[in-house]
């Protein structure tokens, strides 16, 4: 039988738009079965079932990769499962789908934060604050670490400007003091520390944050100089105990200022003779300053008052070390 050409033609026509429209049905049957696996991904996250609301989103994708939301909802099941790093792997596939999404940018940067990328962080924490100043969920924690990320990646200005948007809901009033503290400390602005720390201590017990913690995270920074100059703008006015004169001495041998060093150091043994952790303090400084003798002496004599110190081991060491 001979097909005219007409026929064959409308024939060719039928069968391309069957398969054409089969295609759409296929296409569209898996799209919405994927947003159904994905508000199901939604659900379990808000259930806490993260382990189900993972696998439930994994599903929504393998049905439509195009699918931004079920990479967004498998990054916070990821996250929630304490697993930031995978997380955000998810969120960075989610971002060509739905570039629109504030939240996401929030939810990427947290992840970030986790992981200890604080300059992505603080570069999408940015992003999303510049889409959205003032977030419609929890303001302060948005600012507040951003303004830990910046600070983590070394911009001590940015995040103190950060740290002060935080400040002022009541949740971060306080939890933004000390990384402020710290910055104006880091950028040796030693009036507007103190001014810090004095509202910091009217607000907290002075134990939350101690002048160790302010002497380790300068000495990250390597910036004893910054220290000094905090603890000289306040020792007038603010007692300063043992620890902040223990660091003090290791700031100044640090600086190799001899003279200044061994001065604290007599003053602690004056102040606070029953403590013989000023020994080992004064064994660092003496190591700094060279000063092998002295600390040998300084270990040896921490030993004989101490003989059952859980830090016996370690001192020998030292003093084996010691040349």
């Amino acid at each position: 039988m001979k097909i005219k050409g007409k026929t064959l033609l409308w024939y060719t026509c039928t069968v391309s738009t069957v398969i054409v429209l089969a295609m759409l049905m296929y296409w569209s049957t898996n799209t919405l079965r994927s947003r159904i696996l994905t508000h199901k991904a939604n659900i379990a996250n808000i259930k806490g079932e993260n382990e189900a609301g993972f696998e439930l989103a994994k599903r929504a994708i393998a049905l439509d990769p195009n699918n931004g939301y079920a990479y967004f909802y498998a990054g916070l099941n990821k996250m929630a499962l304490d697993n930031p790093l995978e997380a955000c792997s998810y969120y960075e596939a989610a971002h060509p789908c739905m570039p629109h999404l504030p939240t996401l940018l929030r939810s990427q940067a947290q992840a970030e934060y986790s992981c200890g990328k604080y300059d992505k962080a603080a570069e999408d924490y940015r992003r999303y604050l510049t889409l959205e100043p003032i977030p419609l969920s929890s303001p302060g924690s948005a600012y507040f670490l951003y303004g830990q990320s910046l600070y983590k990646n070394g911009d001590f200005g940015q995040a103190a400007i950060a740290l002060q948007n935080a400040e002022k809901y009541d949740d971060f009033s306080t939890r933004s003091l000390p990384t402020r503290l710290l910055s104006s400390i880091t950028l040796n602005q030693p009036k507007f520390a103190q001014y810090l720390f004095r509202k910091y201590l009217m607000k907290n017990h002075a134990d939350k944050i101690t002048y160790a913690d302010i002497f380790n995270a300068q000495m990250a920074l390597l910036k004893p100089e910054t220290f000094l100059s905090f603890v000289n703008s306040i020792k007038n006015n603010i007692d300063t105990n043992a620890g902040a004169l223990k660091s003090m001495a290791i700031a100044h041998a640090k600086l190799g200022h001899e003279q200044e060093a061994r001065t604290i150091i007599n003053q602690l043994y004056k102040d606070f003779k029953d403590n013989p952790e000023i020994l080992l303090t004064d064994a660092d400084v003496c190591t700094l300053l060279g000063d092998i003798s002295g600390a040998r002496n300084a270990y040896q004599s921490f030993l004989q008052k101490c003989p059952d110190s859980p830090l016996k081991n370690q001192i020998e060491t030292n003093l084996k070390e010691l040349k």
